[in-house]
């Protein structure tokens, strides 16, 4: 159906990765001319060494399996659909950086005092009176005396941001400096604020990932299948490339669920899904994408999802976005 690459995945486990299935299909891949993106993920991506990432993992992955020595694998995709999270978790949260806000208030105000007087509010404390980091209710609405400080705490957790995949993509590269790196993004880069997609969820900002990341990868959930909405994808693009202006953009999940409750009924939804995929590929061409990777390849019920996103039937057999793809390639 023309698709010259492939977006593949396999998880380091707590002992070891032990399993040749993954060298075979990229092996099968690149006698077929497809590339591989290879998402390389720690089972334990919560409090490993490295943000999202063991230390044993890393070695397992890149180094057990001789990734690092095969081309047909054009980057590593080190984290699935994360973000910095609300102040009390949800991702690793930002409650985990409060000494650390301290830190940076000093550093760039010369004390806590000073930089009150400068943002013309006061900074968030505990019942204790210690400095805190900011809470949800004020990212996600602040009053106009605040926005200074917020300001401030989202230039704080860019920071913060960067220095935590340098520790991790610094890892990575000294295992394997032959690959790009870049992870899915989820929402960032999305304008829209949705149910999903509000400030104090913490998706992070292109900003903060274009010292470390070699390409931005967001995800086109926050985009709908209309000519209004479609124009997020041209903004992030635009935003991507200011961030980090040398660099691709490639849209790394894209595509409507289209589970209608059977396999065997008329489905409706597919019409909705080439609908969709006509407008993503036209704003995609159009604004310069490097690359784009569908959700999914096949077709039918994907149970811990309830959804069907695959370009194919079942069976095999094009759907009507298939022509849309064949059309592209």
């Amino acid at each position: 159906i023309g698709y010259n690459a492939v977006s593949v995945g396999l998880h380091g486990t707590a002992d070891k990765v032990d399993s040749n299935n993954m060298l075979d299909l990229i092996c099968m891949c690149e006698e077929l001319g497809i590339y591989v993106d290879l998402a390389i993920r720690s089972t334990n991506n919560y409090d490993g060494k490295y943000i999202y990432f063991t230390e044993q993992a890393g070695r397992d992955l890149v180094l057990l399996q001789h990734f690092y020595e095969n081309d047909n694998i054009i980057a590593y995709d080190l984290c699935w659909e994360r973000g910095i999270g609300s102040y009390e978790g949800g991702f690793l949260g930002r409650k985990r950086w409060d000494a650390d806000w301290r830190t940076w208030i000093d550093n760039q105000y010369g004390s806590v005092e000073h930089a009150e007087k400068l943002w013309g509010c006061s900074v968030t404390r505990d019942t204790s009176g210690q400095v805190i980091g900011l809470s949800d209710s004020i990212i996600n609405d602040p009053t106009r005396s605040q926005l200074a400080m917020v300001a401030a705490y989202y230039r704080f957790m860019d920071d913060m941001v960067a220095k935590e995949f340098a520790e991790l993509t610094n890892y990575i590269k000294s295992l394997d400096p032959n690959h790009l790196l870049s992870f899915r993004m989820s929402l960032s880069g999305n304008a829209q604020a949705t149910d999903s997609n509000y400030p104090s969820r913490g998706y992070y900002d292109f900003q903060s990932l274009a010292s470390t990341m070699d390409f931005m990868s967001p995800e086109a959930y926050g985009v709908s299948g209309n000519e209004d909405s479609m124009l997020q994808l041209v903004f992030a693009n635009a935003y991507a490339r200011y961030t980090s202006p040398d660099a691709p953009v490639v849209w790394k999940e894209f595509g409507p669920r289209v589970w209608n409750g059977s396999n065997f009924t008329e489905n409706d939804l597919l019409d909705n899904q080439k609908v969709y995929y006509e407008l993503f590929y036209e704003h995609a061409f159009n604004s310069y994408t490097g690359a784009i990777y569908s959700w999914w390849y096949a077709g039918g019920f994907r149970y811990n999802e309830n959804s069907d996103c695959g370009v194919l039937n079942p069976d095999g057999s094009d759907r009507p976005c298939t022509a849309i793809v064949r059309e592209y390639a």
